[in-house]
């Protein structure tokens, strides 16, 4: 029995926490890939940072959007890295498809960013009921293909010598969700809005009385929200640190 739990140590990759599972090899790793995953740590790390704690520092749309897809393209480059090494090409083709969808989505963003204007509904509400359904046709696409990807790093869990299937769960049914939630983030039509209710409460809170200082801000998601949409990225910072320090060859 206990031979058996050692054959299968590789599929053993349950959501555990950071470090408990010492049995995989990443010794090799960082070689193989043939890359310096400290760098990838490094953006690993900001790009969570970010996440957590900038979003109402870089206000800028674009330089939002600019960044935050930069990194996380890069990010992916760096995971394909080891799957172009050991010519598992199959893989790598799907994570191309995901860095394609990521750019996509940035692009979307920006889209969205310029183009979802409460503006335009009082201009040419046609334009923007087509503006608005095609933003969310597109980003449909990237969450898809993240879906399919997730499907195909499952797969080939065993074949490799490190965890792959919580990497590839959460980024298959929470990358979607932070899809979504940062179109809503970086729509103006949604802090619009929230304006527009802004002003209503201060209107009756003038005329009335009523007393209600609960203004809205911007929409953005809190910290334990932020922190939930980051799991993905964490497991892929967790990956990084260990092909790194585990490196034999160093």
């Amino acid at each position: 029995m206990n031979k058996m739990k050692n054959e299968n140590v590789h599929s053993d990759d349950q959501f555990v926490p950071v470090g408990y599972n010492r049995n995989y090899d990443y010794s090799k790793v960082e070689d193989i890939a043939g890359v310096d995953y400290k760098k990838a740590m490094i953006l690993t790390m900001v790009f969570i940072g970010l996440n957590l704690f900038a979003k109402d520092i870089i206000t800028n749309s674009f330089i939002w959007i600019l960044s935050t897809t930069g990194l996380s393209v890069y990010i992916w480059i760096y995971f394909k890295k080891y799957f172009d090494a050991t010519n598992d090409k199959a893989t790598a083709k799907w994570l191309n498809w995901l860095i394609g969808g990521n750019i996509l989505f940035g692009l979307v963003l920006l889209f969205t960013s310029q183009y979802l204007d409460i503006r335009l509904i009082f201009e040419n509400s046609s334009l923007y009921e087509r503006n608005f359904e095609t933003a969310f046709k597109l980003v449909l696409i990237p969450m898809v293909i993240i879906f399919i990807v997730g499907i195909r790093i499952i797969r080939v869990n065993t074949k490799h010598p490190f965890p792959l299937k919580r990497i590839a769960i959460s980024a298959m049914f929470i990358i979607p969700i932070y899809m979504l939630i940062s179109l809503l983030e970086q729509m103006p039509l949604t802090n619009q809005w929230i304006g527009i209710w802004n002003l209503i409460i201060l209107f009756f809170d003038f005329a009335f009385g009523v007393g209600d200082d609960n203004y809205l801000n911007l929409f953005r998601v809190g910290l334990r929200g932020n922190l939930f949409l980051m799991i993905p990225y964490f497991f892929l910072l967790h990956h990084f640190y260990r092909a790194e320090v585990d490196d034999k060859t160093r």
